[in-house]
């Protein structure tokens, strides 16, 4: 389980203050469209086509 967060720990280890902060906002953004986007996906994918 270790060497699974090995490549992310290595990253961190190296950016500057505000390179990780950027990093931290970016991940909320999308972390908060994935929370909010998968209900649409799943719904719009499971939507009946009309024949044609």
């Amino acid at each position: 389980m270790g060497r699974v967060f090995q490549p992310l720990l290595f990253l961190l280890a190296r950016c500057t203050r505000n390179e990780l902060i950027r990093q931290i906002e970016w991940l909320k953004a999308e972390n908060e469209m994935l929370r909010n986007g998968s209900t649409r996906i799943g719904s719009s994918r499971t939507r009946k086509r009309s024949p044609g």
